[in-house]
This record gives C-alpha cells, structure tokens and sequence, in this order.
C-alpha cells in the first residue's frame, strides 16, 4: 500500500512537472520616438519611417534559461522574412528586446519561436513620414 501511494505521489509530481514546463506565454509591447517607456496594445502598432521605434517582449514568468528566435517578416504578395536572430532569457531577466529601426513602408509581422513552435506573434504598420519639401506651407 505505501508504495503504491509513493508511486502515485512520484507520478502526480512528475505531470505537474511537465505542466509547468509548457509553452512560455508573454506580452508584447512597444515604444515610439516620443515614448518615455513601453506600451501594451490592442491596437496594431504604426510607426514613422526613419523614427525610432523599439519593441519588447515580456514572459510572463521566469522560463529559466531559454533562447528563442526572432523572425521578423514583411507582406508582400506573402509574408517575406526580412530578418532572423536568437535572444535569450535567465532567470534573471525575462524580457526580450528589439529595434523596428531601418524598415521601410509597409505591414510586417514580428514571430517569437523557440524550436519549431510558435511562442507568439504580433503584427504592426510602417508608413511613410510627412516630406518637409512637399508640405504646403500656405
């Protein structure tokens, strides 16, 4: 009888162990030219070109040490990969941070993945900046 509970106590551990080791979870947030900290949004980010622009990723939870990739993608006729890198979280720092810097117009879409799994994507607008030389100063 007590190693039957020994085991079932041994079991029930080991599912919750795997239980919590799931899929990280986060939010995105972002930060624009005249933001003095970041914002969460419901909204689809726009952003100037040549403006600064920075994004961030918040876990949730501390996930321990992790590495993610970061895929950045423009819609074109379909969505084309503009850039590609990793980034690492521990247990001191969750957060994942990212520069919308030298973009031009147009909808991307930023994806967060760790091996073939899809953590989290969220999609956001380039557009283009008044020209000072065309504004009609009437």
């Amino acid at each position: 009888m007590n190693k039957a509970i020994v085991i079932a106590f041994a079991l029930h551990l080991g599912v919750s162990a795997i239980l919590s080791c799931g899929t990280p979870k986060g939010t995105f947030a972002f930060k624009g030219a005249l933001d003095d900290r970041y914002h969460t949004l419901s909204e689809t980010p726009e952003f100037e070109q040549g403006s600064p622009a920075e994004w961030a990723y918040v876990f949730n939870k501390n996930y321990g040490l992790r590495t993610f990739g970061i895929v950045v993608l423009k819609k074109e006729l379909v969505w084309v990969e503009v850039s590609r890198r990793t980034a690492s979280i521990d247990k001191t720092s969750r957060v994942i941070y990212g520069s919308l810097g030298d973009l031009s117009t147009g909808q991307y879409k930023i994806i967060i993945t760790e091996k073939a799994t899809v953590i989290d994507e969220r999609e956001f607008v380039i557009y283009a900046g008044e020209d000072d030389e065309d504004f009609d100063r009437d």
